[in-house]
């Protein structure tokens, strides 16, 4: 953007959608990061303006109170179905299983990525066995 690229282009590059750039063009003008021949900001800077604003309250979840014990049942891989059925047991929650599933999800997304390590070795460095079963072919004899 300081380079003086529009949002269509960067979208076309993509680097990020048009309502993206557009979002991110006003937020840096409002605070004057786009002047190219000024500093460019700080990231942490950066990162507390694209902090998420405060939620209202009619937003936060009516299990906010039970998130750490939902928390446990979810990294135990309890069913989102059965925190349910217990909540309305344990707690008489009176509450949707939508709010249910919204609450997972949220911690879920708060998790790490499962990851897989990619293993480089040198030709010689490694070696390793591979055993295949292959079926037996039936010979006939006649």
């Amino acid at each position: 953007m300081r380079q003086g690229d529009s949002d269509r282009q960067m979208a076309a590059a993509r680097i990020m959608g048009r309502r993206t750039a557009a979002r991110l063009r006003e937020l840096g003008s409002e605070h004057k990061w786009l002047d190219a021949t000024g500093a460019m900001p700080e990231d942490e800077v950066i990162a507390a303006a694209l902090s998420q604003p405060k939620r209202a309250s009619t937003t936060v979840s009516s299990l906010a109170a039970q998130r750490e014990r939902i928390q446990s049942w979810a990294a135990q891989d309890v069913s989102g179905v059965a925190i349910f059925a217990a909540l309305q047991r344990e707690q008489g929650w009176s509450g949707s299983y939508s709010a249910v599933r919204r609450i997972l999800a949220d911690i879920r997304s708060s998790e790490p990525p499962e990851t897989s390590c990619r293993l480089d070795f040198s030709p010689g460095d490694q070696t390793f066995q591979l055993q295949i079963a292959l079926p037996q072919q039936q010979t006939t004899t006649g």
